[in-house]
This record gives C-alpha cells, sequence and structure tokens, in this order.
C-alpha cells in the first residue's frame, strides 16, 4: 500500500486499472479514484454502488482500446495485475487477437504520463506458451522484450507465487520467501508457472507494431 501511495502526487489522484479481480482493484481505489476497464457488462446497481461509494467507475473496455475512452497522458499509473495474459484470447469477451498483449501494453504506454509507472503480473515459466483459450505463459526473456519494445523499463519485480529459482531449496535456505519477494530476470527458471507482479517505468517510444515471432 505504501508503494501505492507514492505512484501519484497529490493533486493528481486518479489512476486506471485494467480487469484486475474486483477486491484488488477496490483496495487500490482507497487511495485514489480508479477508472476499473474490463470488456464484460456490468448491472447497473453495481455500477452505480462502485461510482457512489468505493472511488470507483466502470468503463466497458478492451484494455487494446484504452485511448477510445481516456486521452493520452491522462493518468500517472496504470495498474493490471492477473489480466494481461488473457488479453486477445476471447475468454472474457474480448476480440481475439495474437498481438493482444502487446497492443495493450502500447495503450498504456499512450495513456500513461511522462515518467508514468505500470504496474501488472503475469504467470512466467522456462517454457512460455499459449494455452487457449485461458492465458499466455510468458518466458522472462518475451516478458523482458515485451517491455522493452513498448517503451518500459522494469523497476521491481516481485514475486506473488513459486519459486523459480530451481537451484535453491527451502529446506537449506530457510531464508528464503518462497510465497512473495523481490527477484530479477536473471535466475534460472522453473517448468512450472510461476506469478511475478512488474512495476515498469514509462522510459521511451513504444513501436508501431508487433515484432515478428
Amino acid at each position: 500500500r505504501e508503494m501505492l501511495k507514492m505512484e501519484w502526487p497529490d493533486d493528481q489522484q486518479i489512476f486506471i486499472d485494467v480487469a484486475s479481480p474486483v477486491r484488488t482493484a477496490l483496495m487500490f481505489s482507497q487511495f485514489a479514484k480508479c477508472y476499473y476497464v474490463d470488456p464484460r457488462g456490468l448491472h447497473e446497481w453495481y455500477a452505480s454502488i462502485m461510482a457512489a461509494s468505493l472511488g470507483m467507475a466502470w468503463v466497458k473496455e478492451e484494455g487494446q482500446r484504452l485511448t477510445d475512452s481516456f486521452p493520452e497522458k491522462c493518468v500517472p499509473l496504470v495498474t493490471s495485475l492477473h489480466a494481461p495474459e488473457h488479453f486477445g484470447l476471447g475468454r472474457y469477451g474480448d476480440e481475439v487477437d495474437f498481438d493482444g498483449t502487446f497492443k495493450f501494453f502500447q495503450e498504456v504506454h499512450k495513456v500513461l504520463a511522462d515518467d508514468g509507472v505500470f504496474m501488472f503480473s503475469v504467470p512466467v515459466s522456462a517454457e512460455p506458451r499459449i494455452e487457449f483459450h485461458n492465458a499466455r505463459v510468458y518466458g522472462p526473456e518475451i516478458l523482458e522484450q515485451l517491455m522493452k519494445d513498448t517503451g518500459f523499463t522494469p523497476l521491481n519485480i516481485y514475486i506473488i507465487l513459486g519459486a523459480p529459482n530451481e537451484l535453491s531449496d527451502p529446506e537449506s535456505d530457510p531464508e528464503l520467501d518462497y510465497n512473495f519477494g523481490q527477484t530479477n530476470l536473471d535466475m534460472k527458471w522453473n517448468t512450472h508457472i510461476d506469478i511475478l507482479s512488474y512495476r515498469a517505468h514509462k522510459s521511451g517510444e513504444s513501436a508501431e507494431e508487433a515484432p515478428p515471432v
């Protein structure tokens, strides 16, 4: 929570969350007004409660089309936890698009103010793949290149779930936190899925098109 408080100045208490679990966005909204973006519909009574009582406003939109609903450089922070891996696979009512996550990162780059921060989490494995139509599982090098191509520089990387360093043994290294902790991309990764959370800084220009695979 302290990290979230530091992401925006006092005179700019607003941010965009894209399809994180609602409970997570609700927690974030305690510190700033949240525009919650999701392509699915919402009952009007629930939307009115969110807007009036919880500091949230529901925006029915795909993450790949943020600039259809928001002006460029309008917020200092965008969050998207446990969501970018699904974009473009059609699971949640969005259009099927192989480059869905790349286009989402492009859109985040556009709506973020200069020097803005993007917080997101995705599954990572030594065996990257697409589990259609559920989720993408990324390799660390793919993520690093994705951020570079879309104009972001990683600031911090946190393990939310898993133990990516297969050479570490919790019994021989009792100080190792296997549930949550800061890490980096220079590890040897397991073949099982780990969930990583990234804080990335808008630091350059985004590519116009996804690089060829």
